[in-house]
C-alpha cells in the first residue's frame, strides 16, 4: 500500500468510523418470554451453531459475528464488510436462523430491535452493564456475554473488530459493578427468599423438602447448593422432573401423590407449584412433621400460595412468602434505579475510549505495511546501492553502520505510528 492509499484509508476510516457494527436482537421488551426460544439458532449444538453462523456470514457478507442466547434475549452482534442497512436484511436473517419464524411473515419485524453503528456499541455496553436486563443490575448477563464472545471467538466466527468492542464492553461492565451500587440489594424473589432464610442461620445439614420442580424450584436448588446444604428430598407431579432436580441435588425423589405417606420429616420446606389451591393443608403438614416439635422454616413462593393459611396460623414456624418479598424487591429496585445516572456516566466515558481505540486500530492497520517497506529499503541500501563502498570498509565500521541503519529504521517506523496516535487523541 502506498502512502497516498494509506492516507485515503485513514480518511475513510475516520469518516465511517463505527458504521459497520450492527446488532439484531430479540428481548423481553418486545417478545413474550415463552416465544424467545423461537429466535434461537435451531440446532443448538456447537456444530449446528457454527455452521449456521458461517452461512449467515456468507449470505450477508458479514466478516465477524457473535451470537448470544439467554432466557430473555437473543442477540447477533456483527461487523459487516459492506454498509448495508440491517433493516433490509433482518427478515431474511432470522428466517435463516430458525425455520419456525417463517410463519410470522410480516409480524417478524415487531419482535426484532435493530441498532446501527455507534448505537450498536452503546447497546452492547448497556447489555454488559445490565441496565438493559429484565432484572436491573443482575450480573448473570455479564458472564453470559463473555461466554458468548469466547464461544464465537474460539470457533472462528469473530476477529479483531468484535474483540476490541468486547474488550471495552467488559471493562465498562466491570467498572459499573465496582463503582456503582447497581448490583446491590437483591431484587429477585428467590434471592430475597434465600437472604431471609440465611438470616435464620439454618444448619447446612437441615432436611430440605422441595415440592415442585419448575423454573423457580430449579433456581432455588442452585441457591441451596451455593449455600452448601446437603440433605434434599424432591416431590413433583411429573416424576421425570422430580428425578432431574433430585439428581442435580444428589437427593431423593418422590411423586406428589407420595407426599401424604412421607415419614422422613423436614426442617426446611420449599414449595412452589402451579396449583391454584393449597396443597399443604393441616393434614399434609402434620404428616410431614411426624410429631417433631422443632420450629420449622416454610418458604412458599407460589402464586396463589401453596400452603394453607390455617397451617401458618396454627403452627410455630418461620414463614417466608411472596407478598412481603415483592415489597422488598420493589424497594430494592428503586435503590438500583437511582444508580443508573452513575452507570451512564461510566458508559459514556468508555464509549468515547472505544471510538478512540477503534480509530487508532484502523489507522495502525492501514500503516502496517510501513515497517516492512522501511526494512526493505534498508536491506537494499546495504546489499545493492552501497554494496561496493561497504565492501571496502573494515568490520568495526560495518558494524557501526549497521547499528546506525537499524536505529534509523526503528525511528522511521515510530514517526507514522506517533502521528496515528495524535490523529485519534
Amino acid at each position: 500500500m502506498t502512502i497516498r492509499k494509506a492516507a485515503r484509508f485513514i480518511f475513510v476510516a475516520r469518516r465511517f468510523m463505527l458504521d459497520k457494527y450492527n446488532i439484531l436482537t430479540v428481548t423481553h421488551r418486545q417478545t413474550n418470554l415463552k416465544e424467545i426460544g423461537n429466535f434461537f439458532i435451531e440446532d443448538n449444538s456447537v456444530k449446528g451453531i457454527v455452521t449456521l453462523a458461517e452461512s449467515i456470514k456468507s449470505k450477508f457478507n458479514i466478516s465477524e459475528l457473535m451470537y448470544l442466547a439467554t432466557c430473555n434475549r437473543v442477540m447477533f452482534f456483527y461487523y459487516q464488510n459492506d454498509l448495508i442497512d440491517p433493516e433490509q436484511i433482518s427478515t431474511d436473517f432470522f428466517h435463516l436462523v430458525n425455520n419456525k419464524l417463517a410463519s410470522l411473515n410480516g409480524s417478524l419485524s415487531k419482535h426484532v430491535e435493530i441498532y446501527k453503528g455507534e448505537k450498536a456499541i452503546e447497546h452492547l455496553f448497556e447489555v454488559a452493564s445490565s441496565i438493559d436486563s429484565m432484572v436491573l443490575g443482575e450480573r448473570e448477563i455479564f458472564r453470559q456475554l463473555r461466554e458468548a464472545y469466547k464461544f464465537s471467538n474460539t470457533n472462528g466466527l469473530c476477529g479483531d473488530k468484535i474483540r476490541i468492542a468486547m474488550q471495552v464492553a467488559v471493562k465498562a461492565g466491570k467498572q459499573v459493578y465496582d463503582a456503582t451500587k447497581i448490583g446491590e440489594k437483591p431484587v429477585s424473589i428467590v434471592s430475597l427468599a434465600f437472604k431471609e432464610l440465611m438470616n435464620l442461620n439454618p444448619k447446612k445439614t437441615s432436611r430440605v423438602l422441595i415440592i415442585g420442580a419448575g423454573q423457580t424450584n430449579q433456581l432455588a436448588a442452585k441457591f441451596f447448593k451455593k449455600y452448601q446444604f446437603t440433605n434434599f428430598t424432591v416431590f413433583n407431579r411429573t416424576e421425570s422432573k422430580a428425578k432431574s432436580l433430585a439428581t442435580m441435588l444428589d437427593g431423593d425423589k418422590y411423586s406428589l401423590e407420595e407426599l401424604n405417606s412421607y415419614k422422613g420429616g423436614f426442617d426446611i420446606l420449599f414449595v412452589c407449584t402451579g396449583a391454584t389451591t393449597s396443597i399443604i393443608k393441616e393434614k399434609e403438614y402434620k404428616q410431614l412433621l411426624q410429631d417433631d416439635k422443632d420450629k420449622k422454616i416454610v418458604i412458599d413462593l407460589a402464586i396463589p400460595g401453596n400452603v394453607d393459611q390455617a397451617v401458618i396460623d396454627s403452627n410455630d414456624l418461620h414463614y417466608i412468602e411472596v407478598s412481603s418479598l415483592k415489597q422488598l424487591a420493589k424497594e430494592n429496585m428503586s435503590f438500583r434505579e437511582k444508580e443508573i445516572s452513575k452507570v451512564k456516566v461510566i458508559l459514556e466515558k468508555e464509549r468515547h475510549e472505544f471510538k478512540q481505540l477503534f480509530k487508532r486500530r484502523e489507522i495502525e492497520r492501514s500503516l502496517s505495511f510501513i515497517p516492512q517497506e522501511i526494512k526493505a529499503i534498508k536491506e537494499k541500501a546495504l546489499s545493492e546501492v552501497f554494496a561496493k563502498d561497504l565492501a571496502t570498509l573494515d568490520d568495526k565500521t560495518l558494524s557501526l553502520i549497521n547499528e546506525m541503519m537499524t536505529y534509523m529504521e526503528k525511528k522511521c517506523v515510530a514517526v507514522p505510528m506517533k502521528t496515528a496516535k495524535k490523529l485519534t487523541d
